[in-house]
């Protein structure tokens, strides 16, 4: 499509070697404009607590909902998909989370008030510290492969095959959904598909910390700490491929760490 504009860059500077008119090199000229919107809604529940025994607790839940026409705004990013409507990009937000719950504390452990010494300065004093993450997964688009709105910004959504269950037989990484519901996007259409119809894996993740600080006379501290990120070495999948005709179409890709 950008070949056949009359001031396309096409990499020959003087002549467009497509309609063989004068070629001045100029690229595609885009608009950064105030034009969105997006409606968030939630609800939240805070614990925040000091128990005895050198016991504190915070914890909280949100329920949310996140809609847009569209998640970020920048350079080369050219908006949503049909310029003639955005309401037709309007759908759930990328960043939306549905629920996520997060908890940390920190515990003092009790002493051993029987010890004395150099047993007390190793065994008495340590400190262990959380924090849990639990999410729902993040939402994602089933786009179909090629600009078949023949607009220039490309993005468009996969068609929808009716009649078909979203379930697969057996969910796994090779296979998160089922993707005979979706086929290319007709020629001269943005696709019948919508936006963020689909949620990635959900996000479980645990940071454990074990330390103790040993006094050094008036001169200060030293603390020995043991800290384990992803303790219970949970598996967080990111999306999975979301591109129709892709080789790896709805198979799940890429993970975060593992335990550290």
């Amino acid at each position: 499509i950008n070949v056949r504009r009359l001031f396309a860059f096409d990499g020959n500077c003087g002549t467009n070697t497509v309609s063989h008119t004068p070629n001045p090199c100029l690229g595609q000229t885009q608009e950064e404009a105030n034009q969105g919107w997006s409606n968030y809604d939630a609800a939240d529940v805070t614990v925040n607590h000091r128990f005895a025994n050198g016991f504190s607790l915070m914890a909280s839940y949100v329920w949310g909902k996140y809609l847009d026409i569209i998640s970020f705004g920048a350079e080369g990013g050219l908006g949503p998909r049909n310029p003639l409507n955005f309401r037709q990009n309007y759908g759930t937000s990328d960043n939306d989370v549905r629920h996520r719950f997060t908890s940390s504390y920190i515990y003092q452990l009790p002493k051993l008030k029987s010890a004395h010494g150099v047993v007390a300065g190793l065994v008495n004093d340590w400190q262990n510290q959380g924090v849990l993450i639990a999410q729902t997964g993040s939402p994602f688009t089933i786009f179909s492969n090629g600009d078949t709105g023949a607009t220039g910004i490309g993005g468009d959504f996969a068609d929808l095959v009716s009649g078909v269950s979203l379930s697969p037989a057996h969910r796994g990484v090779a296979s998160y959904f089922n993707t005979a519901v979706f086929k290319q996007a007709a020629d001269g259409t943005y696709g019948t598909s919508s936006r963020g119809m689909l949620y990635g894996p959900s996000r479980v993740n645990m940071d454990f910390s074990l330390f103790k600080e040993f006094p050094i006379h008036e001169f200060g501290k030293l603390q020995f700490r043991s800290e384990f990120f992803n303790l219970f070495n949970h598996p967080n999948f990111g999306n999975p491929d979301s591109t129709v005709v892709d080789g790896s179409f709805g198979r799940l890709t890429g993970a975060s760490d593992g335990r550290i």
